[in-house]
């Protein structure tokens, strides 16, 4: 449940006029329907239960019950009739130390958007349960994330790709190997498009597959596209650093359309606890931090600020250069569309104020779907404040100066077409899904003479390649992996691969570059060997087994990465590995560095000094060269509506979309569930005549057609009014609209499902991902870009579409949403929650209403 802030909005005003519930003018609301007194929600709150709840999912009649019973007398008494031949077997070899029914725990890593996330997961009799966070973890400390605790599902999906397949049949594992070794070799020019990573193993495995191919192009690939995160940070510091946020250490903290609370961010779990321990109040007398959000939609994040403005996705560039000016730090124009209103003024006026009376106790921070130039402008703001080394920490990752996805995609492609790439090895990429089709990817494909992808599913790109190889699941498989602060974590499977012929990433890229077979943990030990030796006088096998042990390697973090408090560096004192070192990164398609003999070296990254204070970059002269960017919305358009593109905080980017637990769960904000729709605010939608319905526990809306600015793509979706979401803006969520292969699951009803009068299959003869909501990206260009300007927009005229939302679920029966107060009253009352008093429909406390086994009940006397 989400408290929604009184919304500045025409339609809010019945807000204003409704009675109080909290006393101070304001009043709480569950949804849209609620603030509005829809007569439909009024009646829904008259009910126990949500209509249909309390009836039998397959509508069973009486008749249907009488011959399921009648079919299972007959049955039990057949099976008197004879001695049953079912056998329990044993294990043939008991494992050791095994215990049946008694849960064990390793520690081993999640692979996320190219960062590691330290997990400790539960195994039961050998299969893997669930998951949860390593409380030794340095960054995690024991929390994890709804996708970490769905990748079990994952696992197990039925959907899951089994078998080596070539031109769209099944083949045997050697085949694929004879192949592997026929066109390795000085001529083949390989190009490798491969998830980001920042795997120390899969960067050693690079250099290898280089030596093989020396005319080798690769390709970091990310679904979301370019990284203006990343490319700003470059820009205001000339180097490849990477901010972690200590949001604990800040009394104001500023957001510039970042969502850094959203399940889809790479470092949630530690910007969740440490903005929540920024919150926290252990003793009346302590101060939270104070939260401003200026943000193109409504968000998690913006759903916890103190202050919240909604801007359309251009003019937060607008209100970041606005607040520049007003702190004094000039730089270069990056203005947005129009010029800010007087509230936005003022808004910006009060932010600058408190970041200066915060000083270094201030963080401003910039959101992943905003330009290059805004993330470069939120640093210089920070480094002015003076949060660089308090609130914010620019750690070097080492990596190379970054080239935008979008730029390298367009070469690769041109290459492809003509004709200068032979082989092309995608692995956990799935272009022919994430890219607009204007990009030619598929025509690009076809145009090379090998391609071969590796991924979970027999997904969009896998059923246009020539070679699909089963990719193991994380808890299948060996690796390692540097999570967001450069702690080195290590992947280790609970389970043997569910499939023979799934290959790990090391055993992939092992294939590719010799041509042969090897076990993943070989390749993955032999380079811990390589890195370990016997340093400080401990044998490997004893460092080994301790790296296992705890899942990660102590001291291992980027420099400039912040201290450990005091009790973490008691835990990791003389766990840490004296001169290990690890390869900087694997992105990017620099070419290696070569020593006087021509031999290529590897980029190694030293163990960071955690006795010493971490040291940040001089940035001064990147700052001020920074004044010379150009706008980031030169040209956009004024006509038509912008258009933002998240990813799904359920589904991310498609690979949890065939994932029921992730299906099922509502979205954060609008309470949605199995469906993705264009999000935009009451006045936006009066404008295109657009509504949406509530009755009988569903939702009917019209559907917007969405046209891209060029004409060339078109998508239709289902409209949802948010409260709160900026004029003007439409937001969109990727994930939906998937096509899936694989063989039929579970179709068949079987003789006892035959029985009954309504049978429903949750696979429908397809992956649950199928059907299931819009694909969205038909409305980008090759520039990749997540907010787009000039979009049309229109009512498909006699479509409707129902949706299913619970966020009226649960009535409150009259009692207030949350329980809240000001700091004056929390302070002179900190139990005021405690002291409100509940009471019945009747009026009558709830603790005078009689105990259900109380003698002379007040039922007894209706009987």
């Amino acid at each position: 449940m989400i408290e929604l802030d009184v919304i500045d909005e025409g339609d809010a005003q019945a807000d204003v006029d409704s009675p109080s519930d909290d006393g101070d003018g304001s009043r709480l609301w569950r949804s849209w329907g609620d603030l509005r007194g829809d007569e439909h929600v009024e009646e829904l709150r008259q009910q126990e239960f949500m209509p249909g709840a309390s009836e039998p999912p397959t509508k069973s009649s009486r008749r249907t019950f009488m011959k399921i019973m009648g079919a299972s007398m007959a049955m039990a008494g057949l099976a008197a009739c004879r001695r049953p031949e079912e056998k329990i077997l044993p294990y043939a070899r008991k494992p050791e130390e095994q215990i049946p029914g008694v849960s064990r725990y390793y520690a081993t890593a999640m692979p996320f958007r190219g960062v590691a996330r330290g997990l400790l997961v539960e195994a039961s009799d050998g299969r893997p349960t669930k998951v949860e966070g390593n409380p030794e973890h340095p960054l995690t400390r024991g929390a994890t994330s709804g996708f970490a605790q769905a990748s079990v599902l994952n696992l197990y999906d039925p959907w899951r790709s089994k078998t080596v397949r070539h031109n769209g049949s099944d083949v045997e594992r050697g085949e694929l190997m004879r192949r592997l070794g026929q066109f390795a070799g000085d001529d083949t020019r390989l190009a490798v498009l491969m998830e980001e990573t920042s795997s120390p193993a899969v960067a050693r495995m690079r250099e290898r597959l280089r030596e093989t191919y020396p005319q080798l192009r690769w390709v970091e690939y990310a679904p979301d596209g370019d990284d203006p995160s990343r490319q700003g940070i470059e820009q205001a510091t000339d180097s490849a650093a990477r901010p972690l946020y200590r949001f604990d250490r800040a009394e104001v903290i500023a957001s510039l359309d970042a969502d850094f609370l959203a399940p889809t961010r790479r470092n949630y779990v530690s910007n969740t606890r440490t903005f929540a321990e920024s919150r926290r109040l252990a003793d009346p007398s302590d101060e939270m931090s104070r939260l401003y959000c200026a943000e193109s939609g409504f968000s998690l994040t913006g759903g916890q600020a103190d202050h919240r403005l909604a801007l359309s996705p251009t003019k937060v560039a607008a209100f970041a250069q606005a607040l520049a000016r007003q702190m004094g730090a000039g730089g270069s124009s990056v203005s947005g569309s129009g010029a800010l209103t007087e509230r936005e003024r003022a808004f910006v006026e009060e932010l600058a104020a408190d970041l200066q009376s915060a000083g270094e106790r201030g963080v401003v921070v910039a959101g992943e779907t905003q330009p290059p130039a805004v993330h470069a402008l939120a640093m210089r703001l920070n480094r002015q404040l003076g949060a660089v080394g308090t609130t914010v920490h620019l750690m070097d990752t080492g990596e190379p100066s970054y080239t935008p996805l979008s730029q390298e995609l367009r070469a690769l492609i041109d290459d492809m077409k003509g004709g200068r790439v032979d082989a092309l090895a995608m692995i956990g990429a799935n272009p022919l899904y994430d890219l607009p089709a204007s990009m030619d990817f598929r025509e690009a494909m076809s145009s090379v003479g090998t391609t071969l992808h590796a991924g979970l599913h027999r997904n969009e790109t896998a059923q246009a390649a020539n070679w699909h190889v089963p990719r193991a699941h994380y808890l299948e498989r060996w690796g390692d992996a540097r999570a967001y602060d450069g702690t080195v974590s290590v992947t280790q499977p609970l389970i043997q691969p569910l499939y023979e012929d799934a290959f790990s990433d090391l055993e992939l890229l092992n294939a590719l570059a010799t041509g042969r077979s090897q076990n993943g943990y070989d390749l993955l030990l032999a380079q811990y060997q390589e890195r370990l030796g016997t340093g400080g006088g401990e044998n490997f096998d004893e460092q080994w087994r301790r790296i296992l042990h705890r899942g990660y390697i102590p001291g291992t973090q980027y420099p400039g990465a912040p201290e450990r408090d005091e009790e973490a560096r008691a835990d990791d004192e003389g766990a840490s590995i004296a001169g290990l070192s690890f390869d900087a990164s694997v992105g990017g398609d620099t070419a290696p560095a070569t020593g006087g003999d021509g031999a290529a070296q590897q980029p190694q990254l030293a163990v960071a000094d955690t006795s010493a204070a971490p040291a940040q970059p001089d940035t001064s002269a990147a700052f001020s060269a920074q004044s010379q960017q150009p706008s980031p919305f030169a040209g956009a358009s004024d006509e038509g509506y912008e258009v933002v593109i998240q990813s799904d905080p359920m589904l991310l980017d498609g690979r949890f979309s065939n994932n029921a637990w992730m299906q099922e769960t509502p979205d954060p904000i609008t309470k949605l569930v199995w469906d993705n729709v264009a999000v935009m605010s009451s006045r936006t939608a009066a404008e295109l005549g657009l509504g949406v319905d509530y009755d009988a526990g569903a939702y009917a809306a019209d559907v917007v057609r969405l046209t891209a600015p060029d004409g060339n793509g078109r998508i239709e979706l289902p409209v949802w009014i948010q409260p709160g979401f900026p004029d003007g803006a439409i937001g969109l969520q990727g994930g939906y609209g998937r096509d899936l292969d694989a063989a039929d699951v579970g179709e068949e009803k079987g003789w006892f499902r035959n029985l009954t009068d309504a049978y429903e299959s949750i696979y429908n003869g397809a992956a649950l991902a199928n059907g299931v909501g819009t694909r969205v990206t038909p409305l980008q260009d090759s520039r990749l870009r997540r907010v787009l300007t000039g979009v049309q927009a229109e009512k498909v005229e006699g479509a409707r579409y129902t949706l299913a939302s619970t966020q009226e679920h649960g009535s409150m029966e009259g009692r207030p949403i949350v329980r809240r107060a000001s700091m004056e009253d929390y302070r002179a009352n900190p139990d005021f929650a405690e002291d409100a008093v509940h009471t019945l429909p009747g009026g009558e406390p709830w603790d005078e209403d009689p105990t259900l086994w109380e003698e002379d009940h007040p039922a007894d006397t209706l009987a």
